[in-house]
């Protein structure tokens, strides 16, 4: 639909980007990635991340891993995550000239879902080398930046990569070494001493390499090998030769991987296009960039939980469930929804019965969240729900803010917080300090007794339907409230 998404912003707003429009599962992750991505450069920090074609239900499914990148998520997500995007410490520059080195692709090398896009030219105008070295921009930092397909890098883009790598940054630069850059000007001698490689350019443009295998080692000896599968000029190998890095990929005895050490960081030259698949389009899933990323400790874990990598990127790639986390420290928690084969018509109107018809012969995956003492960001988590969940602690460690489905409590870091005594269709409280009062936002779905651990010693909280009192009583640091059928469903405001 777009050229380059992310000048929308420079004449339109809010923006966002129509990728999963009729798309399959992995499609979706990568849409909300984009949106994420695009969301960071806009005017107002959020960008949509458009879908259609989907049965009631599915898209459900779908629209709940938007909400987790913060893509317009509803009024309850959005007061809990601060209204922004998902924070992640990837990104990826986004390949223009993609489309005219060849003509059959647009610009997508590898549907990831995992990392923030942005182009050179953005990044050359917005990026920001730190002394810590992460790049920033906007509000936005990352350690590690991923090049999937530069043949022409814009000018001063190499001169950025050699600063941020000087102060502790990784640069993952896969496919293509460049000849020339964006203004015509050759760059191949300053981009060979970044990569630590020799590669003689010829006619050519690489060298088909359909069915073979790249094999990796030393420290990406854990990752599994990756067969190439087309002889398109995406999938072409550049093999090269290393001057004293370590070797790390091999295609058919041919070097296609080089680590080189540059001050505090490291330049990993991978000449290949990685193949990353997580919704099983071929009938298996393949791995390769997220595990390359993982061994390049491009997901660090918190260091606070002991052999344990509990990054939310680590989490999602290694289990059922979609874990992202906010500026503000709030987590999110979703039912993957990635490899469920879309097996109905295909259209933006939709027909209910001919969608049911498909979902009984094709059902959905399960949206349960069984978490048992699961190690997410820093803690240890045991929930039980449905879809999605989300969680705040404050500094003191204890549960600041919370939104569930069908769940009755949740334990955070061995501290168990039971709201009610019965699973309830929905439960939300968010604190929101913005008029310098404590006051929190909730939303109780269902009746009965609830109990919510927001009373700071000392106080009276006053509880508001509209200008309505309701009744509340407190117990410690507990609110109790008797949720009845008037009550259920509706926002009540909580001055504490």
């Amino acid at each position: 639909a777009c050229y380059d998404y992310f000048k929308w912003g420079d004449y339109l707003q809010p923006t966002g980007n129509d990728f999963a429009e009729c798309g399959w599962s992995d499609r979706n992750y990568y849409g909300a990635a984009m949106a994420a991505s695009i969301g960071v450069i806009n005017k107002y920090p959020n960008a949509y991340a458009a879908a259609w074609g989907f049965p009631a239900e599915a898209l459900t499914r779908r629209m709940a891993i938007n909400y987790a990148f913060g893509a317009q998520p509803p009024r309850d997500i959005s007061m809990i995550t601060g209204g922004v995007h998902r924070d992640v410490e990837v990104l990826t520059l986004y390949p223009l000239s993609l489309v005219a080195v060849e003509e059959r692709f647009g610009s997508w090398m590898t549907q990831y879902g995992y990392t923030n896009y942005l182009t050179a030219q953005k990044l050359m105008e917005l990026g920001e080398v730190l002394p810590n070295g992460t790049l920033k921009v906007k509000e936005k930092t990352y350690g590690t930046l991923v090049i999937p397909f530069e043949p022409f890098p814009e000018s001063g883009l190499l001169d950025m990569l050699a600063q941020f790598m000087e102060k502790g940054g990784k640069v993952l630069w896969f496919g293509t070494p460049p000849l020339l850059d964006s203004e015509g000007e050759e760059c191949i001698e300053q981009w060979q001493q970044l990569a630590g490689v020799t590669y003689q350019h010829d006619g050519y443009m690489g060298e088909i390499a359909a069915g073979k295998e790249v094999t990796f080692s030393g420290n990406f000896s854990g990752v599994p090998p990756q067969t190439i599968l087309t002889d398109f000029l995406v999938d072409r190998i550049y093999p090269a030769q290393p001057n004293g890095g370590e070797v790390i990929a091999l295609c058919d005895g041919k070097t296609v991987g080089v680590k080189t050490k540059h001050g505090e960081g490291t330049f990993y030259y991978l000449g290949f296009r990685p193949r990353d698949d997580q919704s099983r389009s071929l009938g298996y899933e393949s791995r390769t960039l997220f595990e390359l990323l993982h061994a390049a400790n491009a997901y660090p874990a918190t260091g606070k939980i002991a052999n344990v990598n509990d990054n939310p990127t680590v989490v999602s790639r290694t289990s059922d469930y979609f874990v992202t986390t906010f500026p503000n420290k709030t987590n999110m928690v979703v039912r993957h929804y990635r490899t469920h084969r879309e097996s109905w018509h295909a259209g933006f109107s939709r027909d209910a019965e001919r969608d049911a018809e498909a979902l009984a012969l094709n059902p959905l995956p399960p949206d349960t969240l069984e978490l048992d003492n699961m190690a997410i960001n820093g803690h240890r988590v045991t929930y039980n729900g449905t879809l999605s969940m989300a969680f705040r602690v404050n500094d003191d460690n204890r549960l600041s803010a919370f939104i569930g489905s069908n769940c009755r409590g949740i334990t955070i870091d061995s501290r168990e917080y039971r709201f009610a005594e019965h699973p309830l269709p929905k439960i939300v409280f968010i604190p929101d300090e913005s008029d310098g009062k404590s006051v929190y936002q909730v939303q109780i779905t269902g009746t009965g007794q609830v109990a919510l651990p927001i009373v700071k010693k000392g106080t009276t909280p006053v509880v508001k339907q509209g200008d309505s009192t309701v009744p509340s009583k407190v117990k410690g640091e507990r609110l109790l409230l008797n949720i009845d059928d008037a009550l259920s469903g509706k926002w009540l405001q909580v001055t504490i």
